[in-house]
């Protein structure tokens, strides 16, 4: 078809369950690490490292815990890479050009 180049590198959710599904996970992981709309890679890194300090087993959290922090983490970065807008920190671009929105 003459718009498939407009589909997303994945596929979409089959039901209207797997989308409120994901938007869930993906909601809760985003409140968990404190991101705002237009979250980049390094916010998610540097929300992922402050919270493993506690999460992780060697610092008195549990594996359970910390296992669940790298898979928020990952589906955060999987949605910006899905989107398209996995876009690095450049400290000489302004905010208005450097931060994606991921919605």
């Amino acid at each position: 078809m003459w718009f498939s180049h407009l589909r997303s590198r994945t596929s979409p959710p089959r039901t209207a369950s797997e989308a409120d599904s994901f938007w869930w996970e993906f909601h809760a992981a985003a409140t968990a690490f404190g991101l705002h709309v237009g979250y980049i890679r390094s916010d998610v890194e540097v929300a992922f490292r402050r919270l493993a300090k506690s999460a992780h087993p060697d610092t008195g959290g549990t594996l359970e815990r910390f296992q669940a922090l790298v898979s928020q983490r990952d589906l955060l970065v999987k949605h910006l890479t899905d989107r398209g807008s996995l876009v690095e920190e450049n400290p000489h671009a302004s905010p208005s050009t450097e931060r994606v929105s991921p919605f």
